[in-house]
């Protein structure tokens, strides 16, 4: 069952950035985060590219916020750590050799993730500071389709969250 998280709003994401740090990288999770937005905005959780499942909803998301960052006058980019394998929260340390690419030398990395996701990211992250950009609200129980295109959705109306009180 995946952690249910949401973003922070945005005011609040830039407040922790403005004035502060020129060089951002966004960090967004291929698993809960993507299906948790995903679930909230209505969008496909994978689309298929070649052979690869493409975690949408979260590139979306990371994509908008590096936008709203560049037009700031904050450099910025962003990666999306698939699904699977280099998931940051399940490490195993006899296969681990992931490292994040610090090819844009960021000055601070934005975790769009669960807490088990930024402990993961510390091993990775050649010490750059972290600062997660998630709540995490609960815990998603979803069912989901995959179309003709191998685009997989969540079905909302067999789907639900609960919520954390």
């Amino acid at each position: 069952m995946p952690v249910y998280s949401e973003v922070l709003e945005d005011q609040e994401i830039l407040n922790f950035v403005r004035g502060k740090y020129t060089n951002v990288l966004v960090v967004g999770c291929g698993s809960c985060m993507n299906e948790s937005l995903s679930y909230l905005h209505n969008t496909p959780i994978f689309i298929k590219e070649g052979n690869d499942d493409i975690p949408y909803s979260v590139h979306n998301e990371a994509e908008r916020l590096t936008t709203m960052f560049n037009a700031e006058g904050i450099n910025s980019t962003y990666i999306i750590i698939p699904k699977g394998k280099n998931a940051r929260c399940m490490i195993n340390l006899d296969e681990d050799i992931y490292q994040l690419s610090m090819d844009s030398h960021p000055d601070v990395i934005l975790a769009m993730c669960c807490p088990s996701g930024v402990h993961g990211l510390v091993s990775s992250s050649n010490g750059v500071k972290i600062i997660k950009i998630t709540k995490q609200c609960g815990f998603l129980a979803y069912s989901y389709r995959i179309n003709n295109e191998g685009t997989h959705y969540i079905v909302k109306e067999k789907s639900s969250i609960s919520r954390l009180k």
